[in-house]
C-alpha cells in the first residue's frame, strides 16, 4: 500500500474542451506513459497545481490535465530546486529528491517526453495518483 502515480496520454479531443480537473478519463482511451512509486515530492507539486485549476476533492483519484504550460513550469521548478517533500501517511519515506540517484532527473525526463507527445503528437498529458 502507498502513492502510486501515474501519467496517460490521450487523444486530443477525448477530454472536454476547456476541462482540466475531475473528468472521467475512458481506461480503453488512455496509454499509461509514466509510473512513480510514493514520489512524494512530485505529489505536492501536483496537489497545488490541481487546487489551482479549481479542483475541490481529496487530490486522490481525481485526474488532472497537464499542459503544455504546467509542463514548463514544472521543469522550471525541478531546476530551481522549488518541489519539496510532502507528508503524507502513505507516501513513504523521505529522500532527496535532488540527489543524482533521485527523482529529478527522471521527472525531468518526464517532462520532455511529455511535452514531445503534446507538441508533436497532439496528445493531452494526464496525471492521476493512487494512495
Amino acid at each position: 500500500m502507498g502513492l502510486d502515480q501515474y501519467t496517460y496520454r490521450v487523444e486530443k479531443g477525448i477530454i472536454p474542451e476547456g476541462v482540466e480537473v475531475d473528468f472521467e478519463l475512458p481506461e480503453t482511451q488512455a496509454s499509461e506513459d509514466f509510473y512513480w512509486r510514493k514520489n512524494h515530492y512530485l505529489q505536492g507539486w501536483m496537489e497545488r497545481l490541481y487546487t489551482e485549476k479549481g479542483g475541490t476533492d481529496s487530490f486522490n483519484c481525481v485526474n488532472l490535465k497537464l499542459t503544455e504550460d504546467d509542463l514548463l513550469r514544472l521543469k522550471k521548478d525541478i531546476e530551481e530546486k522549488n518541489l519539496h517533500k510532502t507528508d503524507g501517511f502513505f507516501f513513504g519515506r523521505d529522500f532527496d529528491y535532488y540527489s543524482e540517484d533521485g527523482y529529478a532527473q527522471r521527472d525531468l525526463k518526464f517532462v520532455e517526453e511529455a511535452l514531445e507527445s503534446i507538441r508533436e503528437e497532439g496528445d493531452d498529458i494526464v496525471y492521476s495518483s493512487w494512495w
